[in-house]
């Protein structure tokens, strides 16, 4: 066996240090491929991004580009994060044949326009999609379509579309999206109408949240998440969106076919209105509404009385009780 010398040792360490350097630099390619405002950004040293910040930009050009000068293994990145004031629009086939498993869209506060085909190329690979403060809404004008866009991405498991014009969510708005498993829609405050078929055949849904919008209507079968019965649980959460009772109907939560923790806090409901929710709670022993009432209100009594282990009231049962019944699976 032969014996390393000392300065073998640090010959060895020298060499592995330049190849750890080498390897590193393959990381992304080469910086001058890519024009400003646009650049590539290494993430946690094992992966590439591209972002593209302010500034005069062509998207279009910037990708015809690279899908040219880059090699086929240097075509997927982690994530596209475009936060840019100047651009107006995504338009049809943006990225080329560059692919992304994250699109980020943030403070883009000239966009108004999302083409229906805007993702085409490696729409496959997109898994999470957020807009956030970009004001982007359904017009489906001059080949602008948002949810045509969002449906166009086959593999989608996370969506958040936050700070958006959004108006409504129509019928048929998010449909058949097969891996799609946490939505949030958050901070919308022009978005009033939640429609008819809003959400349909998502079948692994987890998490729906609309949150701190401005609710005016949630129409008959909104939720018709799964088309066949499932025993997967789903969240439902109407939290902070000033929903009155006028908002809702007998059916606005007929047909989700899973057993659903439907929170409805922070709307200033004074109780639960039996005529809007018994149909929710009839449908399915495991459902169960969590609500912020006051709980001694006798408009109550049909839920405590009839339905008590599908209701969780924070101010009557307390929150930490709730909270913890239901991560155990219990009902109160």
């Amino acid at each position: 066996m032969k014996i390393l010398l000392p300065n073998d040792v640090v010959n060895l360490l020298v060499v592995a240090a330049l190849m750890a350097m080498v390897t590193a630099d393959k990381i992304c390619p080469d910086a001058t491929l890519i024009k400003a405002p646009c650049k590539f950004v290494e993430v946690a040293n094992i992966k590439c991004a591209i972002e593209c910040d302010s500034g005069a930009l062509d998207l279009v050009a910037i990708f015809k580009s690279l899908q040219t000068s880059l090699k086929a293994e240097e075509k997927t990145f982690v994530r596209f994060v475009l936060k840019n004031s100047k651009i107006t629009e995504l338009p049809a086939n943006v990225f080329a044949d560059i692919n992304f498993d994250a699109i980020i869209i943030e403070d883009a506060l000239s966009m108004k326009k999302i083409h229906q085909a805007a993702f085409n190329g490696g729409a496959y690979r997109v898994k999470r999609l957020d807009i956030i403060n970009t004001p982007v809404n359904e017009d489906t004008i001059t080949g602008g379509d948002l949810f045509a866009a969002i449906q166009s991405l086959p593999n989608l498991a996370n969506l958040r579309l936050i700070k958006t014009n959004l108006t409504m969510i129509s019928a048929n708005g998010i449909k058949s999206m097969n891996e799609l498993m946490h939505i949030y829609i958050e901070q919308n405050k022009a978005l009033k109408i939640i429609g008819h078929n809003a959400f349909v055949n998502l079948p692994k849904l987890k998490t729906l949240e609309i949150k701190d919008n401005a609710i005016e209507k949630i129409l008959y079968t909104a939720f018709p998440i799964n088309t066949v019965a499932s025993k997967d649980p789903l969240e439902i959460r109407l939290i902070a969106d000033h929903l009155s009772y006028d908002a809702l109907v007998a059916t606005t939560f007929d047909a989700i076919n899973r057993p659903v923790s439907l929170y409805v806090t922070d709307n200033g409901f004074q109780y639960i209105k039996q005529a809007i929710f018994e149909s929710f709670v009839k449908q399915n022993p495991l459902n169960v509404i969590i609500s912020d009432t006051d709980c001694e209100d006798t408009n109550n009594d049909w839920l405590r009385k009839t339905y008590p282990k599908q209701w969780n009231d924070v101010n009557c049962f307390g929150l930490m009780n709730a909270q913890a019944r239901l991560s155990k699976g219990l009902r109160l």
